[in-house]
């Protein structure tokens, strides 16, 4: 299968920005059935209007922003239920989403950096327990270790990955 086709790369964005589409929906619209035929539409808006995205812009936002256009239009069927946020809001909702997105990319960016920095048995520890999914306990058996030193081990791999990720973050303000 060619994954260079557009129909493969849409199909590739939209599983990305599908979860921070469907939040966007969901804090705007209480229905969860409602949200559901939002974001069915705007996943079907998104494949007619594929060729007119800039690959320049982030697909997530313009997944949003086509999400909010659907938003507008079921509001507009609405008429005046108060349970449907004003296009101003909706705005501020996207603008919001948007950012968190941002964020978080910027975290993931920041753990994995900081993840290529670690070494040692912290290393080993993070990859077996996050990597592989092993409990402290098989991680002990694995290492030939003690189950709390596993824990210690896991603790102090935590805090400095965090130590780690808040530098990176401030110097990526700088």
């Amino acid at each position: 299968m060619n994954t260079n086709t557009p129909t493969a790369v849409l199909a590739a964005q939209w599983v990305r920005a599908q979860p921070a589409v469907a939040a966007f929906i969901t804090s705007m619209i209480p229905d969860f059935h409602d949200a559901e035929e939002i974001l069915q539409q705007t996943a079907v808006t998104a494949t007619e209007k594929f060729a007119e995205y800039d690959s320049e812009r982030p697909f997530i936002a313009w997944a949003i922003g086509l999400a909010r256009i659907e938003a507008l239009r079921f509001r507009q069927s609405r008429g005046r239920d108060r349970h449907v946020f004003d296009s101003e809001m909706l705005d501020l909702m996207a603008e919001a989403v948007e950012q968190e997105h941002k964020q978080a990319a910027e975290v993931r960016t920041a753990l994995k950096t900081c993840l290529q920095k670690t070494s040692g048995r912290v290393r080993q520890v993070h990859e077996l327990h996050y990597g592989k999914g092993m409990t402290p306990r098989a991680i002990a058996q694995h290492l030939a270790t003690t189950e709390n030193s596993i824990f210690v081990a896991l603790h102090r791999a935590r805090n400095v990955l965090r130590q780690c990720i808040g530098q990176q973050l401030s110097r990526n303000e700088a």
